[in-house]
């Protein structure tokens, strides 16, 4: 069982739905976007069916504290219970692409966070898990260049190779 990724989803519709001016997104209205992600990360976990004995998230509770924390801006309490409340068992934290393949999104858009402001802040996601007390199980970037592929079919087997590191760990469980 998967959810996922709820900022990008959040992003999406945003722009799908509204006009220009009227755009909840986090670069225009950051606590309110903060808050609606929020809600839609815990409605998306509650959701999650009671006999799955494994679920994958793109993305946790835990996730927006980087970015609050990044703004200067005050944990909310209730974003701290309900962090607790969830019961997260591990996280697989993957490497942070190299800065070659920063600047634009696998769906080719460019990208709103700089470089160097994007390494501190997936700094402060892991630290963020290392605060709740989350096991963490790195997940390397592996370097594919040497194939001669195109950027999307290095992005491909990117996933697909931490796809299969991920599956080798669960098995040994």
């Amino acid at each position: 069982y998967v959810v996922k990724e709820a900022p990008l989803y959040l992003i999406e519709e945003e722009e799908r739905s509204k006009k220009n001016g009227d755009r909840i997104l986090p670069w225009t209205d950051f606590s309110e976007f903060q808050k609606r992600l929020i809600a839609l990360q815990k409605q998306w976990e509650a959701e999650i069916p009671s006999e799955v004995k494994f679920a994958f998230l793109d993305r946790s509770l835990i996730d927006p504290i980087a970015y609050i924390l990044n703004k200067g801006e005050v944990i909310p309490n209730e974003l701290k219970e309900s962090i607790i409340q969830a019961n997260y068992y591990l996280a697989f934290f993957l490497e942070m692409l190299p800065k070659a393949y920063w600047s634009r999104t696998k769906n080719g858009r460019p990208r709103m966070i700089p470089y160097d402001e994007a390494v501190k802040i997936h700094g402060e996601i892991k630290k963020s898990y290392e605060m709740f007390g989350i096991p963490i199980i790195d997940i390397p970037h592996l370097n594919f260049k040497n194939l001669n592929l195109a950027d999307g079919e290095v992005e491909s087997k990117q996933i697909l190779a931490r796809v299969n590191l991920i599956e080798e760990f669960l098995i040994d469980k």
